[in-house]
């Protein structure tokens, strides 16, 4: 896992609202196109489309989407806030309460973005024991260890993105790690993994297990400073 600074870290505005906010050096029309344009969003987040006007719908996750909605407000190239969102539950009573937003700002030649993501209220929130992070640390509230920690390993995705350098690519070494690429190497020495197969197969898995990482911080992070009822 990265080493986490303070700086990078959420706050819950409320127990419904948390807000994640990043600065990258790169201009605000780049930030813009990364987080509207659906072939760079497949790079760094995930699959899907967007109707980039207000009321136009959207769709993340493939032909069966994982979420799904409508753009609720956009101001190019400053803010796009979406209904629904990752990690809420389909259907049930005020379940369309819920969104998330990009919001971009110009900072001495850099771009900062306030990401927040709002939860609604009436719904009675239940774990997800099929996926991991998907529990509740905290009864009643609906944020999820996978989502919380997703978010972050997101946002550094985005960077790498910008960057242009693969995705993952700055993880540092880890045990896990340096068995992924052992077993890519054979793979590759056996025939049947090409060499740029068995580096990215290798890389994909350091992803995966910094997403097992960032959910088991999360986990206690949500526990300390999720607000009370």
């Amino acid at each position: 896992m990265r080493k986490i600074k303070d700086d990078d870290l959420p706050r819950f505005i409320d127990r419904w609202t948390m807000e994640y906010v990043r600065t990258y050096p790169h201009p605000i029309e780049r930030l813009w196109r990364a987080i509207t344009d659906p072939r760079e969003l497949s790079a760094w987040f995930i699959s899907g489309s967007i109707e980039l006007k207000a009321g136009g719908a959207y769709a993340f996750g493939g032909t069966e989407p994982d979420f799904a909605g409508h753009v609720v407000a956009i101001d190019p190239p400053r803010l796009i806030r979406f209904s629904g969102g990752p990690g809420h539950d389909r259907g049930g009573n005020g379940s369309q309460e819920s969104w998330f937003q990009f919001e971009l700002c110009e900072v001495k030649g850099e771009t900062r973005m306030v990401f927040t993501q709002h939860f609604a209220s009436d719904f009675a929130y239940s774990e997800r024991s099929s996926e991991l992070g998907g529990d509740l640390p905290v009864p009643g509230a609906p944020w999820r260890p996978g989502v919380v920690g997703g978010w972050h390993d997101i946002f550094d995705a985005l960077h790498d993105h910008l960057d242009g350098i693969p995705i993952g690519s700055l993880l540092p070494p880890s045990e896990f790690g340096a068995l992924a690429k052992y077993w890519t190497e054979e793979h590759r020495r056996s025939g049947e993994f090409t060499a740029e197969q068995a580096e990215r197969y290798a890389r994909l898995l350091r992803v995966q297990e910094n997403y097992y990482e960032m959910s088991t911080f999360y986990r206690a992070f949500i526990r300390d400073n999720c607000p009370p009822a």
